[in-house]
């Protein structure tokens, strides 16, 4: 991952412009225009960002009829594909999973990229994504495993080494195989000590839908729940540290590919005191991919200032990441709860 494009003089505001024009879910019509105005320092800038951001596939689809420096289109064509060839590896990975899973009356749910990237987006290849992440209920982890470790999973050292933490705090399991294949199980919707201490393991995380993909179907949750974890996981999770673009886009095609009912969303959001965390967030994707976000609910006036202030527009889009600075993060994180 590329360190952070600082916030300076030279960040070049043609780079910014194309990127804000290229990655909404309804990019803008004059992509053309932009890219002749953008020179080659303009390009560098952009790839930096595109690598922060973790959108380099996504701009590749973007942009791929229009005239890109030649290396930068060979290599953003080359993240485009290994994207898309890996997560097809993951999807046919969890078929297998799934039918060894259902065979023993394990219900589990996708999270994250694996739930993302062949429904919400237009093509595999455009969402970028480490592992495959399940939802499971805790009282079937341990089954779970069982299974899993006789198709050939392992624990990875990283579990041997957090489970003590991660079992407090609703974390992860994550499996390794010999090849390199990793899997994560999560039974928390939402995982932290922040979480429990707000009693969001409660959450009733079991509102799956199945969505056909091919020849099999993908069991993810239900819509509302979907975008309050991402926005939980980018709050609490990524803290918007790097890979911040990559996460609010995926708020941004939730948002049009789903006819989201907004007063049930700020409803639920205020119930389970997401609500300061969500508007934080939404409010960076409409200024960024100009979602259509319908706002029946503002934080306090007081709260509502130092959100607008602790998350600056352009120094985050730029790669500002407060994961950097301990007293940002963790102002950012008391703001957002309640």
């Amino acid at each position: 991952m590329g360190q952070p494009a600082r916030i300076n003089q030279a960040m070049s505001k043609p780079a910014l412009a194309l990127l804000m024009a290229v990655w909404s879910s309804q990019p803008q019509p004059d992509l053309a225009k932009l890219c002749a105005a953008c020179d080659p320092n303009d390009w560098r800038a952009l790839a930096q960002l595109a690598d922060y951001h973790e959108v380099e596939g996504l701009l590749w689809f973007g942009l791929r009829q229009q005239a890109l420096p030649a290396a930068l289109a060979e290599h953003w064509r080359e993240r485009y594909y290994l994207a898309a060839l890996r997560n097809d590896l993951r999807l046919e990975e969890f078929q297998r999973i799934q039918q060894l899973l259902k065979a023993e009356s394990i219900e589990v749910a996708l999270l994250k990229g694996m739930a993302f990237a062949p429904t919400i987006y237009r093509s595999l290849g455009q969402r970028q994504m480490g592992d495959i992440d399940l939802l499971l209920r805790r009282d079937d982890l341990q089954r779970a495993c069982a299974v899993l470790f006789a198709a050939g999973y392992g624990l990875s050292n990283y579990s041997i080494n957090t489970w003590q933490q991660q079992r407090r705090s609703g974390g992860e399991v994550r499996l390794q195989t010999a090849s390199g294949a990793t899997l994560e199980l999560h039974w928390w919707l939402f995982a932290g000590h922040w979480s429990r201490w707000a009693g969001l393991q409660a959450y009733p995380a079991w509102q799956i839908e199945q969505i056909q993909y091919q020849s099999f179907d993908l069991p993810v949750l239900e819509p509302i729940s979907q975008l309050l974890h991402t926005a939980h996981h980018l709050v609490v999770g990524n803290q918007f540290g790097a890979g911040i673009g990559r996460m609010l886009a995926d708020i941004d095609r939730l948002i049009a590919n789903y006819a989201f009912d907004w007063q049930q969303v700020w409803h639920e959001a205020q119930r389970w005191s997401l609500a300061h965390m969500l508007w934080g967030v939404l409010r960076l994707v409409e200024q960024w991919f100009n979602s259509a976000i319908e706002w029946h609910w503002q934080p306090q006036t007081w709260r509502k200032l130092a959100l607008e202030t602790l998350l600056p527009s352009q120094k985050l889009l730029g790669g500002a990441d407060p994961r950097l600075r301990p007293w940002w993060r963790y102002a950012i994180l008391a703001c957002a709860w309640g």
